[in-house]
């Protein structure tokens, strides 16, 4: 064991955790490593597991308590999102100031404050990290009783404005009234409760920027990028003309990039060596993606040892055009 120079700490994390995805999820596999991590140290790490209305929950509690054995955290709870109806979630959106739209929702909001305040207890709890950004209302409250650190992992300010920069120039001009809605609601959303934990954690330099300009308080916000344990498998033979790219494949970033490499990339690589070899790797590839296949491109989707592919290849590609967070 790891030992940590800390005093042993309860930390309580909400999050979501789609199990239809699994550990392929970048949120998912940020939340494994970090809580295993805090547990190598000493600490003990209890996760919120919100149920979202409409999520499928087929086989998630079978693969919490999987997790759970292979010691990624050490007890977790399933609570169900409160509801709020159409209505009144429109018409809180007038108020603008979150603690105004609260207020709003406050009867909504209450079943989810006293279960947390119940496991608070249950759990002695010294910190708590907040990921699923439908609780950030629970920062004031979880402040008064523990240090409270909230993992934005990619600013959505940064998302939004990549994607109206790439609807403008695509001339999607039917996107950018909701898209600019929703930049609006990500700038108050960050900057409000970007002062009101202990610290932030990001996920890329570029997004500690954005908190920074936001919130106004550099110290706060702290760079915690994503990472995997290396390993090479010395029988694999590397392809002097493969590229990869890979990603969730019905992501709009990762479709979005890997069309535009396609189409604005690969046919200048193709003219200069006709043998060059485009590998696509990553679940759920969406139709437009699928079609694009040809005897240069692949489209594997889910492959069974993405390290074995990567490691096969001579060049990783990230012909991203959107998006936020780490590259």
């Amino acid at each position: 064991m790891v030992t940590s120079m800390l005093p042993s700490m309860n930390i309580l994390w909400i999050l979501d955790i789609d199990a239809d995805y699994g550990i392929r999820h970048g949120g998912t596999l940020r939340y494994l490593q970090f809580s295993r991590g805090l547990i190598a140290r000493g600490h003990r790490v209890y996760y919120i597991v919100i149920n979202h209305t409409g999520q499928p929950r087929g086989g998630r509690s079978e693969y919490l308590e999987t997790l759970k054995s292979e010691g990624c955290f050490t007890d977790y709870v399933e609570i169900d999102e409160y509801i709020i109806p159409p209505a009144t979630r429109k018409l809180s959106r007038l108020a603008i100031y979150p603690p105004a739209q609260e207020r709003f929702f406050a009867s909504y909001l209450a079943e989810s404050k006293n279960q947390i305040i119940e496991l608070l207890k249950e759990w002695a709890v010294d910190v708590s990290i907040i990921s699923s950004r439908s609780y950030l209302f629970l920062l004031p409250l979880l402040s008064i009783v523990c240090a409270t650190i909230v993992d934005w992992c990619d600013s959505e300010v940064l998302f939004d404005i990549r994607e109206i920069q790439l609807s403008v120039k695509m001339r999607r001009v039917t996107d950018l009234p909701r898209k600019i809605k929703e930049l609006i609601y990500a700038i108050i959303d960050e900057t409000y409760y970007g002062r009101c934990s202990t610290a932030n954690i990001v996920v890329a330099p570029t997004d500690k920027k954005v908190l920074d300009c936001l919130n106004g308080n550099p110290s706060m916000n702290r760079l915690l990028q994503n990472g995997v344990e290396p390993s090479m498998d010395a029988a694999i033979v590397k392809n002097p003309n493969r590229l990869i790219f890979t990603g969730t494949m019905d992501f709009s970033p990762n479709y979005d990039g890997a069309l535009w490499f396609i189409k604005n990339v690969m046919p200048k690589l193709i003219r200069k060596r006709k043998d060059i070899h485009l590998v696509i790797a990553g679940q759920k590839p969406m139709p437009s993606l699928l079609e694009s296949a040809n005897e240069n491109i692949e489209v594997l989707g889910l492959v069974p040892n993405l390290r074995a592919e990567i490691q096969r290849s001579q060049l990783f590609v990230a012909p991203l055009i959107s998006g936020s967070g780490f590259r």
